[in-house]
């Protein structure tokens, strides 16, 4: 595939590493200042005005690059990189995305790079021509991935519509209260024992989490599994809730497991938990204090059916554009591990 042979350098002879500053002291602006989870707000100068990659020096997102073609600022906790004459900056990008470096971490506490690592890492390089192709190549990934999650985002807009109106509904006419139909149990003997979690197989069981990680990782271990059927993990500190049709563990005690009563579909049920949206205004426990005593309205079986396949039919296609994009990442970390030498 390639046309011309690559050569061995040190990262430090394709881009200098450049340390990110405070922002503090600047004026509200249209520059974007950019940290390790991204840009998080806009200021009136900029430190950067050239394409170019950037990598964490310090937090969670460490393995995270990110890549600016405009003018921006960034915060300490980010190195930015300045490219060396006759080398690609998205390229660069690319290339970054192929490295491990969490396994670089220098720090026993908060994950850390320091700028020499980086620079010292020995890296394969092809001409400006041949990195010029491999962005061309990974850009189109790219946009397409950049349109399945749009395409995602959109449908799940559309079931929060479908759903307000469904529910708007019923729920004008409130005829019992949340804990006269739902039942709820203490987590404590489903929680996960070691928090070394392990990578997905089928045979291990996955230990989950109410909030937007959902499945933290797996576990070998075969006591304490919720094998009831299914069920909804609730958080009782942020008040999000996840529907779940599998066995598990979970993480912490700070959730409640919930079952519906004879009358109440469980399907129903948590729609009409996304539909009310309780918010979470003070780090405390709310289920008990709050939700259980939530006055709803439980309709006859028909109409919750009724409800419930309407939801459950947009569910099926957002499965379906998931799994798209599910199967578009994989196909870029192919390339990723492939176009790479």
């Amino acid at each position: 595939m390639y046309k011309n042979k690559w050569e061995c350098k040190k990262i430090k002879d394709i881009l200098k590493i450049c340390h990110g500053k405070d922002y503090k002291h600047l004026e509200s602006g249209k520059y974007p200042v950019l940290g390790t989870s991204g840009i998080f707000t806009y200021v009136n100068q900029y430190l950067c005005d050239w394409p170019c990659a950037l990598i964490g020096r310090k937090g969670a997102s460490l393995d995270k690059p990110h890549y600016m073609d405009s003018p921006f600022w960034c915060v300490d906790t980010l190195y930015y990189s300045k490219p060396v004459k006759n080398n690609n900056p998205k390229w660069q990008y690319y290339l970054f995305q192929t490295i491990n470096w969490m396994k670089m971490n220098e720090s026993s506490g908060i994950p850390s790079l320091r700028a020499s690592t980086i620079e010292n890492i020995d890296v394969f390089v092809p001409s400006y021509q041949e990195q010029s192709n491999i962005v061309e190549f990974l850009d189109k990934i790219d946009q397409r991935i950049e349109t399945q999650i749009k395409i995602i985002d959109s449908i799940k807009s559309q079931k929060q519509q479908i759903r307000n109106i469904l529910f708007n509904d019923i729920h004008q006419t409130p005829n019992c209260c949340v804990q006269d139909y739902v039942a709820y149990e203490q987590p404590q003997k489903y929680i996960v024992h070691d928090s070394n979690y392990l990578p997905y197989s089928k045979v291990l069981i996955p230990v989950l989490t109410a909030n937007q990680s959902f499945i933290l990782g797996y576990t070998s271990e075969n006591d304490g599994i919720y094998k009831k059927g299914d069920c909804i993990i609730f958080d009782d500190f942020t008040n999000e809730s996840k529907y779940v049709n599998f066995p598990f563990k979970v993480k912490s005690s700070a959730l409640k497991i919930l079952q519906t009563k004879e009358g109440l579909l469980l399907k129903f049920f948590y729609e009409y938990l996304q539909f009310l949206n309780f918010e979470a205004i003070n780090h405390k426990r709310h289920y008990l204090s709050e939700v259980a005593i939530t006055e709803i309205n439980v309709p006859d079986l028909k109409k919750q059916s009724y409800v419930c396949k309407v939801l459950s039919s947009v569910d099926i296609k957002l499965k379906n554009e998931e799994i798209i994009l599910k199967n578009y990442k994989l196909q870029k970390h192919f390339l990723l591990a492939n176009l790479f030498v």
